[in-house]
């Protein structure tokens, strides 16, 4: 067994969440693979967010040419019942000795028979879903931003998608963002900010999700912009 201590690994998330729905540059993440490689440094990948389909894909990694030493996964996986989970390479994970690995979240039957139902939903065409839908709002988005200045910039893959909220200077503006979530929850719609300084607003619907519910949200998210000025 490997003495602990003398482990490195590099924690990342493959597309950065509450930092702001930034898709890192593919010779970023090569480079830190690469680096992680040659010094005997485990590669660990938060896929909390972007896992289990969210990305149009199971997990964000597979949208990078290599996989990660280890994950860590949750939300999605259950459809919000309490499960996580961390998956490994089996050399690493045999390393555990008996009863030294456990949680609050790790496993209770119900949550299970869920994860077991999304996992069947996702192969059964939601991931699929989630990557046409995931144009047709990256698209719709865009279109946002070519009538709207205050729309810096549109990122992100799959349904996994960020708008961020620039002034008229080109800095942060998350006092528009809150200006735009108090009009959108007032209204129906349900969204939440993220980033640095609070003004990217990110766009996480279901898999499932149809163009109708996307059009339908858009109306009240551009009613908003206009409500508030942007």
């Amino acid at each position: 067994m490997v003495d602990p201590s003398q482990i490195a690994a590099m924690i990342v998330e493959p597309i950065a969440g509450e930092g702001g729905y930034i898709v890192p540059p593919e010779t970023f993440m090569q480079g830190l693979y690469e680096i992680c490689r040659k010094q005997g440094i485990l590669l660990i990948f938060d896929e909390i967010q972007t896992g289990f389909g969210r990305t149009g894909k199971m997990f964000a990694y597979e949208h990078l040419k290599y996989r990660p030493d280890i994950m860590t996964c949750a939300k999605g996986i259950a459809n919000g019942l309490p499960l996580s989970a961390i998956i490994a390479r089996r050399d690493l994970m045999e390393q555990w000795p008996a009863g030294a690995h456990g949680g609050t979240f790790g496993g209770n039957p119900l949550a299970c028979a869920a994860a077991k139902k999304v996992i069947e939903i996702l192969q059964g065409g939601s991931l699929d879903n989630a990557n046409k839908m995931g144009s047709y709002l990256f698209a719709k988005l865009n279109a946002l931003k070519s009538r709207y200045k205050s729309i810096g910039d549109v990122r992100g893959i799959g349904l996994m998608l960020g708008v961020e909220f620039i002034d008229g200077e080109g800095n942060a503006n998350g006092n528009l963002v809150y200006a735009i979530l108090d009009y959108c929850i007032g209204h129906g719609l349900i969204l939440l900010p993220c980033g640095l300084h609070k003004h990217v607003i990110r766009f996480i619907c279901a898999t499932t999700v149809t163009k109708q519910e996307i059009d339908d949200g858009l109306a009240i998210l551009e009613a908003a912009l206009q409500t508030a000025g942007a």
